[in-house]
């Protein structure tokens, strides 16, 4: 019941590209558009209605019950009683969920890291909420993902280049430092 969840569209279909571009208007800073582009798409086709429904139906808490709208959808998911592990993995795919299992414990399952794995970029990718964690930032729950990311390769000119810039911030940096102590 942890992953059970209400969703509601309150933006027409028909006026989405009205809402995204109006939407833009809040002025996000250049670093910030994308993500909130992002954000903003997933918000206008699919409003998450807080609502813990362990508390609501076991714990009776009546401060979790809302009102439904029409058009609403409570999404109730199977019972997953797995972890799903994939990215630099030897063999990606479902891992029986343990309780208190830490992320190596999944990661061992589906094989270990293959060579080309990312080992200290590991995420764990919450299976409610679809954020992207660091394992030492929340624990494995069912339902959740592991993605193991690969080693980025990138050409030889990219170091080349990474040098040259280095190289010349610090020789514009050496240069002031010789005119100020001048």
């Amino acid at each position: 019941m942890k992953t059970a969840e209400v969703t509601r569209s309150s933006v027409n279909p028909t006026a989405i590209q009205l809402e995204q571009l109006e939407s833009l208007r809040g002025g996000a800073s250049p670093e910030d558009s994308s993500y909130y582009i992002l954000e903003t798409n997933l918000r206008i086709r699919r409003e998450i209605v807080n609502v813990d429904f362990e508390k609501l139906f076991l714990g009776r808490d009546s401060t979790q019950d809302i009102v439904l709208q029409t058009d609403d959808v409570i999404f109730v998911p199977a019972k997953n009683r797995t972890i799903y592990v994939f990215g630099q993995v030897v063999s990606p795919g479902h891992v029986a969920f343990q309780s208190g299992a830490r992320i190596d414990y999944y990661i061992d399952k589906a094989g270990g890291f293959t060579e080309r794995a990312r080992e200290g970029d590991v995420k764990i990718i919450k299976a409610r909420t679809r954020q992207w964690l660091s394992p030492d930032e929340t624990i494995v729950q069912e339902g959740d993902y592991v993605w193991v990311p690969k080693v980025v390769e990138r050409p030889f000119g990219y170091y080349l280049n990474v040098i040259g810039q280095t190289a010349a911030i610090l020789s514009v940096a050496l240069s002031l430092w010789i005119v100020a102590t001048k």
